[in-house]
C-alpha cells in the first residue's frame, strides 16, 4: 500500500519494496472503516468492482457487539455507518423520546436515526448513492496484499526478492541494508513495514514503544477460517463481536467463507483454552462444526505505539509502528493515515523532510492512536458482566483520567471534542456512549434554551415525537424493497460466479 501509494503520488521518487518468501504476512485484520475505503479510490486508484473481487470482499454497514453488558436489555449495540442527512440528527431529540418513555432501548437510538440498522437487522446491502452513505469492507487480508503486489507492477516500483541479514546505522539514520543473498541496498529514507518484529525502527534504531497494555489488557488472538452452512443468510453485512469469558470474538463474512478469532488476555486464559471456547463459540452461534485445532492461529499482539514512528531516516509505519486490539477494526484505519501523511510530507516537485516532516508526522500518528484508544476503552468503561475474573477485573480497573474528562465534558458542557475527532465523530461517540449505557441523554434536555418542562413544551415534544417516530418507520420502509446482502454481491461484485 505504501509504495503503490508514493509511485501513484510523488511520481518522482524511486521505490524499492524488499520482501522475503521465507517471512509470511500477519494476514489476519479483514474489516475496515469508511476512511480505508475511500483511501483505497483516491490514493490506490483501485476501483471497487475490480479489487473486491480478487479480495474475496463484501460490504460492511455497521459493528454489533453483544454480551458486553449485563445490563443492556438487547444484548445488542450497533456502532452504524451513516449518511450526510443521518449525520444531522440531535441524539438530544432522541433523548426527549426516551425522556418520554423510560422503557424504550438504547438501541432505538440507531434504529431511529440510520437506516445502517434496518439493513443490519434484515441483512441488505445498498450503496445509497447520491446520500453520501460512508461504507466500509471486509476482505481477505492476504489476498488484498496480493492485489497490492500486482497493482505495483503498473508502476516504477523495483520489486526486490530477499532477507534482510544485517542493517547498518550512523548516527541515527539507516546506511544502507544487507540481504542474505549478499545484495547490498542504500537509500534515502527507509520504511519500516516488517510487523510486530519492527526490523528498522526497533531492531536498528532502537525506538521504544509506549505500552498500553495498563487500559487494554487483550494481548492475544486465535483466528480460524469456518465454510458457511447457508451462504445466503448468513452473509452478514456487518462485523460481529460478541464478548466471552476472557475477551470477544470476531466474525468476518467474506464472500467464500468466514473469518473468525478470538482475542483475549493471556492473564485470564490459556491459547489452548482460548481455542476450546472459540471452538464452542462457532458451534453453538455458527451452527456449524469448527475445524481441527491445528488450523487454529494463535497471534500474540503487542498493543501500544512508538515514542517517535518517524525516526531519524527511518519512517514505521502500520503493526512497526502502532497496534490496538482491532474491537473497532482501526489497524488499517493506522496504516493509511500514516501513508498519507508521509506522502504529505514528500509531495511536490523536489520532495524531501526535516524534521518538521518528521515530528508532524509523529505528532498525527500519536493523535490518532490515543484518539483510537480512548474509544475502545469505552466499550469495557461501564461493563456490568461479573461471570469471570476477567470482566470482575474489568469492573475495577481504572479508568484513564483524559477519557473521564472526555466525558465529563459531553455531560455537563455538551462538548464533543474528543482532541482530534479524525477516526471517531461525534456519531461514533453517541453509538457507544448510548449503547453500552455510559451516558443518559434523556438528562439535561433543553427546549429553545429551556429545561425541559412538558407542560410548558408539549407541543414541541409531541412534534418531536411524531418526527422520530416517522423516521423510524421510514427507514424500515426503504430497507425492505432492498436486496440481500448476498444478491446484490452476486449482482454487482460476483456476476460470473455461482
Amino acid at each position: 500500500m505504501t509504495a503503490v501509494s508514493l509511485a501513484r503520488n510523488c511520481p518522482s521518487i524511486k521505490v524499492s519494496i524488499v520482501e522475503s518468501s521465507e517471512i509470511p504476512t500477519i494476514g489476519v485484520g479483514e474489516a475496515t472503516q469508511p476512511y480505508v475505503s475511500t483511501f483505497f479510490k483516491e490514493y490506490l486508484g483501485m476501483e471497487e468492482h475490480q479489487w473486491m473481487k480478487e479480495c474475496n470482499a463484501t460490504y460492511k454497514a455497521a459493528l454489533r457487539f453483544s454480551k458486553f453488558n449485563d445490563n443492556v436489555p438487547e444484548d445488542i449495540v450497533y456502532h452504524t455507518f451513516w449518511s450526510e442527512k443521518e449525520a444531522q440528527n440531535s441524539v438530544y431529540n432522541w433523548g426527549v423520546r426516551k425522556f418520554v418513555n423510560p422503557s424504550i432501548p438504547n438501541s432505538n437510538y440507531t434504529r431511529t436515526f440510520y437506516r445502517a440498522h434496518s439493513m443490519c437487522e434484515s441483512n441488505k446491502f445498498d450503496p445509497r448513492e447520491g446520500e453520501g452513505f460512508e461504507y466500509a469492507h471486509h476482505l481477505d487480508a492476504s489476498k488484498f496484499g496480493t492485489y497490492c503486489k500486482k497493482l505495483a507492477g503498473d508502476y516504477p516500483i523495483e520489486l526486490i526478492e530477499g532477507t534482510v541479514s544485517e542493517v547498518s546505522t550512523y548516527k541515527g539514520d539507516i546506511v544502507k541494508l544487507q540481504l542474505g543473498s549478499g545484495q547490498v541496498i542504500e537509500a534515502d529514507l527507509f520504511v519500516d513495514c516488517t510487523g510486530f518484529k519492527a526490523l528498522l525502527i526497533e531492531g536498528a534504531l532502537n525506538e521504544p514503544i509506549k505500552d498500553t497494555s495498563s487500559s487494554l489488557i487483550n494481548d492475544r488472538a486465535v483466528a480460524v477460517r469456518v465454510p458457511y452452512t447457508n451462504k445466503e443468510e448468513e452473509l452478514n453485512v456487518y462485523t460481529n463481536c460478541t464478548a466471552l469469558s476472557s475477551g470477544w470474538t470476531w466474525n468476518v463474512p467474506l464472500w467464500n467463507q468466514r473469518g473468525c478469532g478470538y482475542v483475549y488476555s493471556s492473564r485470564f486464559l490459556s491459547d489452548k483454552d482460548a481455542i476450546a471456547e472459540l471452538q464452542e463459540h462457532i458451534r453453538e452461534v455458527l451452527k456449524t462444526e469448527p475445524p481441527e485445532d491445528s488450523q487454529f492461529r494463535v497471534v500474540p499482539m503487542r498493543t501500544g505505539s512508538r515514542e517517535r514512528s518517524w525516526k531519524g531516516n527511518c519512517v514505521s509505519i502500520g503493526l512497526s509502528s502502532q497496534f490496538l486490539e482491532p474491537l473497532e477494526s482501526t489497524g488499517l484505519v493506522f496504516v493509511v493515515n500514516q501513508i498519507k501523511s508521509l506522502i504529505s510530507s514528500l509531495a511536490g516537485e523536489y520532495p524531501t523532510y526535516n524534521e518538521l516532516s518528521r515530528t508532524l508526522y509523529n505528532y498525527e500518528s500519536e493523535k490518532l492512536f490515543e484518539e483510537a484508544r480512548l474509544f475502545v476503552v469505552l466499550h469495557y468503561l461501564n461493563t456490568s458482566r461479573s461471570d469471570t475474573p476477567y470482566w470482575r477485573y474489568l469492573q475495577t480497573q481504572e479508568v484513564p483520567s483524559d477519557l473521564v474528562a472526555l466525558i465529563s465534558n459531553i455531560i455537563n458542557l455538551d462538548n464533543w471534542d474528543v482532541g482530534y475527532n479524525k477516526m471517531f465523530n461525534q456519531k461514533s461517540w453517541e453509538h457507544i456512549l448510548l449503547g453500552f449505557g455510559v451516558i443518559d441523554f434523556s438528562n439535561n434536555l433543553n427546549i429553545g434554551g429551556e429545561a425541559l418542562d412538558m407542560d410548558k413544551h408539549l407541543e414541541n415534544v409531541t412534534e418531536i415525537i411524531q418526527y422520530l417516530k416517522n423516521l423510524e418507520i421510514n427507514n424500515v420502509r426503504e430497507t425492505y424493497s432492498l436486496p440481500s446482502h448476498y444478491q446484490y454481491l452476486k449482482d454487482n461484485i460476483y456476476d460470473s460466479d455461482n
